[in-house]
């Protein structure tokens, strides 16, 4: 009967640390996973703007790591940015040599906008957060009702999270 029970614990263990993880941030449905050296993350934000999903390890915009999406006319758009300062994303290609290199899809309806992406866990930049399975960080997380990067945000919320 002990030697059951310990296996039933390990196998809820393997379940917790290799299944997927979730959370809701004002209205947004966050979802990820990691697979053999990849953390992969679902988005779903209740609009059919863009929507920006960004990593810190302090609860502050500055130095923020900053995905953003869009899908205008059945074209995906993304942009990567380093936050410099509030009000200052400057894109990552300006700065740094190296990108996050991702794999992203993006799908939209009239109710939500949905962005699914793929990081590899060994290229992942050295001026981001690291995403490590376990690791404690801020998630920064908006939307917009406009696919313009330029058009201000109607939600954005920080959470801290335990990857």
């Amino acid at each position: 009967m002990k030697k059951s029970i310990l296996i039933l614990l390990s196998c809820l263990s393997t379940i917790t640390t290799f299944g997927q993880k979730s959370i809701e941030v004002g209205g947004m449905k966050i979802n990820w996973k990691y697979l053999n050296g990849y953390v992969e993350f679902e988005v779903v934000a209740p609009n059919d703007g863009w929507v920006a999903f960004g990593f810190n390890s302090k609860n502050d915009i500055k130095e923020t790591h900053l995905l953003m999406f869009s899908i205008d006319d059945k074209s995906q758009k993304f942009e990567e940015f380093y936050v410099k300062d509030a009000g200052n994303p400057v894109p990552v290609s300006e700065l740094f040599e190296s990108s996050s290199n991702l794999v992203y899809s993006c799908e939209e309806d009239n109710e939500n906008t949905q962005v699914t992406f793929r990081i590899a866990l060994d290229t992942y930049p050295q001026y981001s957060t690291p995403i490590n399975e376990g690791t404690e960080i801020w998630l920064i997380c908006a939307f917009s009702e406009e696919d313009d990067f330029e058009h201000h945000s109607m939600m954005r919320k920080h959470a801290k999270v335990i990857l």
